[in-house]
């Protein structure tokens, strides 16, 4: 903030003048020529009052763009993790039927005699009735999976909420000084 000090001049009024202009000589608005003193002697001056401190910045970020930039960040992180699990990762699970196709059955039961198929279907019958060690540890992955992107979809709506809220905080409103 410059400083600024009342210099007074013959015809009565006073001349802003700074530091900077310390020893110099200024212009009166009457048209007298009067010289500055030093430094020192011009820090003695009665000070000019200070006018109004400059506005404000518009650009100030207040509490509505805080709110939008974590927000934002809140998104851009949980669509990242949604990508993440659903796409990279690999950590869905795949289920049997996906892993043991059609074709590798039917190759296999093609060389079977009858009495071995006939075998097989008993067994496939009993099989039937009750969960298979593997078809537990699939749905286990697979709620696992499930929870992970309900958990990240979760945060993703507190993000969007985050964003909505921050256009219903009021701007603050300038004080008259």
């Amino acid at each position: 903030m410059k400083t600024e000090y009342l210099l007074p001049c013959e015809c009565g009024q006073n001349i802003r003048v700074g530091l900077a202009q310390a020893g110099q000589v200024v212009h009166c608005s009457c048209g007298r020529a009067v010289e500055t003193p030093t430094l020192l002697a011009l820090r003695a001056l009665m000070p000019a009052a200070t006018e109004d401190a400059p506005p404000t910045s518009s650009h100030a970020w207040g509490a509505r763009q805080r709110l939008i930039l974590i927000g934002s960040v809140v998104i851009v992180l949980s669509v990242g993790l949604l990508a993440y699990f659903a796409y990279f990762s690999g950590s869905k699970p795949v289920p049997r039927t996906k892993i043991v196709t059609a074709e590798r059955i039917q190759s296999r039961v093609e060389d079977l005699t009858l009495l071995e198929t006939y075998r097989l279907w008993e067994d496939v019958k009993l099989d039937l009735d009750r969960k298979r060690p593997v078809d537990k540890q699939y749905d286990e992955l697979l709620e696992a999976y499930h929870r992970r992107m309900g958990i990240t979809l979760v945060i993703l709506g507190l993000g969007i909420l985050t964003v909505v809220a921050a256009f219903f905080v009021r701007r603050p409103t300038a004080t008259p000084s």
